[in-house]
């Protein structure tokens, strides 16, 4: 028996720019405009709207809530004269269109933070040039993350925690407040940085290990969005990681620290290292064993 053959056909959308960041007094307005791109060979139906979203985790993801329906979804429009939100528009072949977005803040709209995303969806596809066959037709969606902040001014104060900064995936032995590690092993760190207040904040700092007053690494951090009531995972600018490589003379105590700042908000936080040669020591114990060992059998 020969099967029936099914073709998917691939969608190819593109959606400029990919976030917008804006801060709007109450009874102000401003205008923005996204540039979708079709690179199919076919026209597709799109239909754009504007999903609520929540941080999902610790790395920055929405997760999208199309079930949510808040009052203040009402703050945005197209004003494009052919398309709005929520109703489908053909996008021909090979095209680009523009979504002129609005968004209007009403007078009495209170100081708040609002996270939502354009989203521009497909509705299926139309049978590949040239081919006569069953075709699966499959949706796609692209979006555009927009974090509104509606305040009275450009920077509103916000709180910021250092919530985590510990070894990881590195052998340690905790006393106390103090972390006892080899220094013949790169140190991992894990970083978390959290916002508690009412309004995001784009943080960024520096990640430092000391030796009294000595700095003796020290790593840039990757500029980060922290949303309002949410957390971060803090890494490095460069490779990603906090990671420190001690070298086989670093013995003894050492602090590292963290010194996060942004434009409404600072903080800091630390925690104290005692590097010893510990695998150093074990091998030194095992070798002497076996020394003792074979002079035994000798004698």
């Amino acid at each position: 028996l020969t099967p029936t053959p099914a073709y998917a056909q691939g969608l190819n959308l593109s959606l400029s720019p990919p976030l917008l960041q804006a801060t709007i007094k109450p009874s102000k307005s401003i205008s923005q405009v996204f540039t979708i791109y079709n690179n199919n060979s076919d026209s597709i139906k799109l239909t754009p709207r504007i999903v609520p979203f929540l941080p999902e985790d610790h790395q920055g993801n929405p997760s999208l809530q199309p079930q949510s329906t808040p009052t203040w979804l009402s703050y945005f429009s197209l004003i494009n004269t052919n398309i709005k939100l929520g109703q489908p528009f053909i996008l021909e072949a090979n095209k680009s269109d523009q979504l002129v977005l609005s968004i209007k803040i009403p007078e009495n709209a209170p100081t708040a933070d609002h996270y939502a995303t354009l989203l521009v969806s497909s509705e299926g596809g139309s049978t590949p040039m040239g081919l006569n066959l069953n075709v699966t037709p499959i949706s796609a969606s692209i979006g555009a993350n927009i974090l509104l902040t509606i305040a009275n001014q450009a920077a509103p104060a916000t709180i910021l925690n250092i919530s985590t900064l510990k070894p990881t995936n590195t052998k340690f032995i905790k006393i106390g407040h103090t972390y006892f590690l080899d220094n013949l092993s790169p140190i991992h760190f894990t970083a978390k940085l959290e916002n508690l207040g009412q309004h995001l904040t784009q943080a960024h700092g520096l990640f430092q290990i000391h030796q009294s007053s000595k700095v003796v690494n020290i790593q840039s951090l990757l500029p980060v969005n922290v949303l309002s009531h949410s957390t971060r995972e803090l890494i490095a600018s460069d490779s990603g990681q906090l990671i420190f490589n001690p070298k086989i003379t670093q013995v003894g105590s050492y602090k590292a620290s963290l010194n996060i700042r942004s434009e409404n908000g600072s903080t800091q936080n630390s925690i104290n290292l005692v590097l010893l040669p510990i695998k150093a020591t074990l091998a030194l114990i095992l070798s002497l064993i076996l020394l003792k060992l074979v002079l035994d059998k000798v004698k």
